[in-house]
C-alpha cells in the first residue's frame, strides 16, 4: 500500500548480488539448469544435463550478450547473462537444442577434471 505522505521515507531495498562462477537459470517452463564457469572467461560455461557435459560460449547463443556484459557494472553482469538467456530461450529444451546445434568447433566438451569446476 502506498503511503499517502510522499515525504515518507521508503525502506532500503537490497537486491542479491549474483555470483558468476555458478549461475542458476530458470526457464518459463519451470526447468532449472546450472551454468558453471570453467575458465577466466565468464561467458564460456559448462552445461550439465542428464549426464551430458558440454561447454558453450554464450556469445554464440546470444550475439548481443557480450556488448551488454562489458558495459554492465560488475555487480550486474551475472544478471545480464541470466536475463539475456531467459529472453532468448523460453524453455530448457529450446536452450539445449540451440547449444547442441552449434558446430563442434564452436563448443568444447571438457572432462569435469579438466574443467576446473568452481
Amino acid at each position: 500500500m502506498l503511503s499517502p505522505n510522499p515525504e515518507t521515507e521508503r525502506p532500503e531495498v537490497r537486491y542479491p548480488v549474483l555470483k558468476l562462477p555458478k549461475l542458476e537459470l530458470y526457464f518459463a517452463c519451470g526447468s532449472l539448469l546450472w551454468l558453471r564457469q570453467i575458465n577466466n572467461d565468464p561467458l564460456v560455461r559448462v552445461i550439465e544435463h542428464e549426464g551430458n557435459v558440454t561447454a558453450v560460449d554464450l556469445r554464440d547463443l546470444c550475439p548481443s550478450l557480450e556488448a551488454d556484459y562489458i558495459n554492465a557494472r560488475e555487480n550486474d553482469r551475472a544478471g545480464v547473462i541470466y536475463f539475456h538467456l531467459k529472453l532468448t530461450f523460453k524453455t530448457l529444451p529450446e536452450f539445449l537444442a540451440a547449444a547442441a546445434a552449434m558446430p563442434l568447433n564452436r563448443r568444447r566438451i571438457p572432462t569435469l577434471a579438466k574443467a576446473g569446476m568452481h
